[in-house]
């Protein structure tokens, strides 16, 4: 329910049930790790949702904060052509109930997050298979787009909303510049309780993104490529990750990133 949502909006969400299969490189006791068997299933989810929204049973606010279009967005990157088929049928019935029906605050960012996901997708094309970093992020944006006092709340906005398209042949731009708590909404003080409040957001925003690029690398070699365009393993063991050395969490992340 809304709970669920709100911890992805803090840095868990729908990453950790992609990161949850490389079990032994995030179980470091924070809570976040889960067996695979206890994952809902997509292939009954989806089709579960997509009912629930055309049959009305279903407001569109409630299939984005029970998490159901975070699901749909990941699932677009899905090597299976049924997955993907119910997952872009998901986000068309989501957008028009945002449409119709009963309208919630927060309704034009749900609207702008699909609709910056469907122009990403060619006409002559339409169940294209999203890269992973792509849907992962699309995902992500979705949970927190419920919750504007989160973390990643304003770096989430800026980054899916700065095209009218989500690019699909690059890593979302000024994702690896988040490692060194680049794009931050910046909630600071003026005194040291702000000072401290920075440092730990930074941290978060750092452990977030490494999570996020581990989740990105199931796709095998077509994810892959696209961390080499960026130099992401240059960057990760480059001086300008040097806060990753202050972090053992954080290090181990990037060295399984790497």
């Amino acid at each position: 329910g809304e709970g669920g949502a709100g911890a992805a909006a803090g840095g868990g969400g729908v990453g950790e049930l992609f990161s949850a299969e490389v079990e032994g490189l995030i179980s470091f006791g924070d809570g976040f790790s889960v067996p695979l068997s206890y994952a809902y299933d997509p292939a009954w989810v989806l089709p579960f949702t997509l009912h629930a929204l055309r049959s009305g049973a279903m407001e569109s606010r409630d299939c984005v904060a029970w998490g159901f279009l975070s699901l749909a967005l990941a699932a677009t990157s899905s090597a299976d052509a049924g997955m993907r088929t119910v997952a872009y049928a998901v986000l068309a019935a989501t957008a028009e109930a945002c449409a119709i029906g009963v309208s919630f605050r927060e309704v034009s960012q749900v609207t702008s997050l699909i609709t910056a996901v469907r122009n990403a997708v060619p006409l002559s094309e339409p169940l294209r298979r999203m890269p992973t970093a792509t849907a992962v992020l699309a995902a992500e944006a979705a949970a927190a787009a419920l919750h504007p006092a989160g973390e990643m709340y304003v770096p989430l906005q800026r980054v899916v909303l700065r095209r009218a398209a989500l690019d699909t042949d690059a890593l979302p731009v000024g994702f690896l510049s988040m490692l060194n708590g680049g794009g931050r909404g910046g909630r600071s003080g003026g005194d040291g309780g702000g000072v401290m409040s920075s440092r730990w957001e930074a941290r978060a925003l750092r452990v977030w993104v490494l999570r996020l690029l581990l989740a990105s690398l199931r796709g095998g070699p077509e994810d892959a490529r696209l961390f080499r365009k960026a130099f992401t393993v240059e960057v990760l063991m480059s001086h300008r990750s040097a806060a990753l050395s202050a972090d053992p969490y954080a290090r181990q992340l990037a060295l399984a990133v790497v």
